[in-house]
């Protein structure tokens, strides 16, 4: 019996330390659920809302000039408005230049509708890297090491099969769609399973993130393909919540952790009101004003080329092993 007991007994650290390693925050239990997991929730209750006949416009409206639309100029103050980074990035940054021109220039040729579809498929792709670089996130600081492109491609295939659903449903039977459907359903219940035969070395924040965003993803772009739907704008206005508050929370996060360690670098940025107003600002400047100055084809294809740059940037401002300051406020 006392043999029974110590076995036990033996097993109860590594034990007690994977389960706590299944409950790794990025940040803390607090703000975690409410910006980096909270904004899915905004997207199920905006979901419901929308199902319920609640106008599109007003949502719209708060995403272009509150939430949505200003995470992208906040990545000029980790860019074009940093001395540092202008030196960094250099020629890279003028990149935005052709990039504001291509799609004016797609119009010209009589191809805008590719490049409008180009443009969708593109911000939906950057929204999934997104979720899967979180998920990336907390199996690194919680030292989950295995399954690492198992995870990466199941969260993207998962994010981006139903937009591409969406996009070209018109193009595809309804047969078709079903058995992608089934196949999709298939392989993503062997993923479960295979996550539950594992669940002591499972991060439990990463499957509480992807039991969230994914569900949302086929909800809002099934939602959307109703006649009653909306279409690709009524999709991007529920998932995009998620999305827009981890950006803010993030870069909010690098921003305290570098006014610590450089105090002598004092930013307008650095304070949240002068970070709501610089990119406010910008998003009113850059954004707002020339769209409702010329709110043709051309001029919403030109400031396409912002949301690009902006793309293109995310994937360079948010290396860990390229900045220390953003490795060390997560704590990896």
């Amino acid at each position: 019996m006392m043999t029974k007991i110590r076995a036990v007994v033996g097993i109860l650290p590594p034990l007690t330390t994977e389960i706590r390693k299944g409950f790794m925050w990025l940040i803390n239990r607090h703000e975690d659920l409410v910006w980096i997991t909270g904004g899915a929730g905004l997207g199920y209750a905006t979901l419901l809302a929308f199902f319920l006949g609640a106008p599109v416009v007003p949502f719209s409206l708060f995403m272009v000039l509150l939430l949505e639309s200003p995470h992208v100029f906040a990545t000029a103050t980790r860019s074009y408005l940093d001395g540092e980074e202008r030196r960094k990035q250099g020629a890279f940054l003028l990149l935005v230049i052709p990039l504001c021109l291509v799609g004016p220039f797609m119009l010209w040729l009589g191809l805008g509708t590719a490049f409008f579809t180009i443009a969708v498929l593109w911000l939906h792709f950057h929204i999934a890297k997104q979720h899967v670089g979180f998920v990336m996130l907390y199996k690194r600081k919680a030292g989950e090491t295995d399954d690492i492109e198992l995870d990466k491609y199941f969260l993207l295939g998962s994010l981006t099969l139903p937009l591409i659903l969406f996009v070209f449903r018109d193009h595809l039977s309804q047969r078709v769609i079903l058995v992608t459907i089934f196949i999709y359903a298939a392989v993503a219940l062997w993923y479960s399973l295979r996550q539950f035969d594992r669940r002591q070395s499972v991060t439990q924040q990463k499957l509480l993130l992807m039991g969230l965003v994914i569900p949302l993803q086929w909800l809002a772009f099934g939602f959307a393909a109703t006649p009653a739907g909306g279409g690709i704008r009524t999709a991007g206005i529920i998932i995009t919540f998620c999305h827009s508050m981890q950006y803010h929370r993030l870069m909010r996060l690098y921003h305290t952790a570098e006014r610590r360690e450089k105090p002598e670098s004092k930013k307008l940025w650095h304070t949240l009101g002068g970070y709501l107003f610089v990119i406010l600002s910008l998003n009113i400047v850059l954004y707002v004003v020339p769209g409702l100055a010329t709110s043709g084809d051309v001029m919403i294809a030109a400031l396409w080329g912002l949301s690009f740059q902006h793309y293109l940037l995310d994937g360079r401002i948010w290396k860990t092993k390229d900045y220390p300051i953003f490795r060390k406020a997560l704590g990896i």
